[in-house]
């Protein structure tokens, strides 16, 4: 399963990647904002993306990367967007789901493993899932 991480801080991100990546999953590369998303997913498809929402974030740039189909899942990491607002829906809303920060890398994991089972890995991480 091939993942898209945008995150603009550089060190949560290689934390969600090197969690994902022992797990065996790939992750295809790291985005700080959503404008540099949106031009790596021009270029590719991924299963997944993982978007960190920052407080008072405009929807515009968000709904332009959920609707233009280069990834089957979207998960939110947010502490404070109202992910039930009527602007925030994707044509497909089973597509999407929201986990609110702090969360534990174990929650995480077990979000995605419900939308894609976990790949064969050496780590002791996939038996946290569970």
């Amino acid at each position: 399963m091939k993942v898209l991480i945008v995150e603009p801080e550089l060190l949560i991100a290689w934390a969600i990647q090197e969690e994902l990546e022992a797990l065996g999953y790939e992750v295809v590369q790291l985005a700080k904002t959503v404008s540099q998303a949106v031009v790596i997913l021009q270029d590719c498809s991924v299963d997944l993306v993982l978007i960190s929402l920052p407080p008072n974030v405009e929807d515009t740039p968000y709904r332009y990367i959920l609707n233009q189909g280069k990834s089957n899942y979207f998960i939110f990491l947010t502490t404070s967007v109202d992910h039930q607002s009527k602007d925030w829906q994707p044509d497909q809303p089973d597509r999407v789901k929201v986990l609110r920060k702090p969360f534990l890398p174990q929650e995480l994991v077990r979000w995605i493993a419900s939308l894609y089972p976990l790949p064969e890995a050496d780590s002791s991480l996939s038996a946290n899932v569970a």
